[in-house]
């Protein structure tokens, strides 16, 4: 039986709440940095007496190999990624013709794109913005990247200390805050909004996941385009998204969980939904999919 829990924060918050009214889930789709959270309370079992029961590194080699290592810790497998993506720049072609630019030059860089923003922004005449030039959500998932491509780092290996008052964090703040300064871009812009305001044409930029692909393919009636993350001092981007974890329930629903993410991450059926939603496929089997190359053929993005 399946359950929608709504987004990764209401997931979290519902699973940890039924593991502490001791009726956990058999399994859970859960934002893969949720390790550290599930195990302080005890939450979740290592998966790797089942991949050695499943030809162990066999295995773990047929998935994309750094979609596995945010789920470890401790020497050990912690969760199997499902749906994964990386932070993507998303451009609106229609409204760069109309200022006058190349629809197929993207800002690479982060001052391209302030120059950039600055001329996509339209305000009618009492200078009250119609549409925006560039929308950055806040968001953690967002900021990280900047401060990698100032030249720092946000956090340490083991997830236990933040570098917030550093001169590669100012550098990604100041970024943004050009743009809301320059009246380009707004200062506060929540997740899902980001995607909608672009998907209706009331910003010409954004950054987002590759998840929101799909909805933007389908609800957008402009031409768009998408690009990698544009460089500060270099160009980085990093990966997310939700992993399968397996629950401390009664052995008979742990194998059961198991054989349950061996069928999901099938190359088939990641490559599915990849193409419902704009996911990265897990499995590298999956681009060889005959239906999935015939989708990246059209959908290079």
């Amino acid at each position: 039986e399946a359950v929608f829990a709504g987004g990764y924060t209401e997931a979290l918050e519902k699973t940890r709440t039924a593991v502490l009214s001791g009726n956990p889930p058999a399994l859970a789709v859960l934002d893969a940095p949720n390790l550290l959270t599930l195990k302080d309370i005890d939450a979740i079992v290592p998966l790797d007496p089942f991949i050695e029961q499943d030809g162990g590194k066999a295995f773990t080699d047929e998935f994309l190999q750094a979609f596995l290592e945010i789920g470890r810790n401790d020497g050990k497998l912690w969760s199997i990624p499902w749906q994964r993506s990386t932070p993507m720049f998303y451009y609106n072609k229609s409204h760069f013709k109309e200022a006058g630019l190349n629809p197929e030059n993207p800002p690479t860089t982060w001052d391209e794109v302030i120059a950039m923003a600055e001329k996509l922004v339209v305000k009618d005449d009492k200078g009250n913005v119609k549409r925006w030039g560039m929308e950055l959500a806040i968001n953690f998932w967002l900021f990280k990247p900047m401060v990698l491509q100032a030249g720092g780092i946000l956090d340490n290996e083991e997830g236990t200390k933040l570098n917030i008052d550093t001169e590669e964090a100012r550098a990604a703040l100041q970024y943004m805050q050009t743009m809301v300064d320059q009246g380009s871009m707004p200062a506060i812009k929540q997740w899902s909004e980001s995607v909608s305001d672009f998907a209706a044409g009331a910003t010409s930029m954004i950054y987002n996941s590759t998840g929101a692909l799909g909805f933007i393919r389908k609800s957008m009636t402009d031409e768009f385009g998408t690009a990698f993350l544009p460089a500060g001092k270099r160009q980085v981007a990093i990966e997310g998204g939700g992993n399968f974890f397996i629950f401390k329930t009664d052995e008979k629903e742990q194998k059961a969980a198991w054989e349950f993410i061996k069928w999901m991450t099938t190359p088939e059926n990641t490559a599915r939904w990849s193409m419902g939603s704009g996911y990265i496929p897990v499995k590298q089997a999956a681009f060889d999919v005959p239906e999935y190359k015939a989708y990246t053929n059209e959908w290079p993005q």
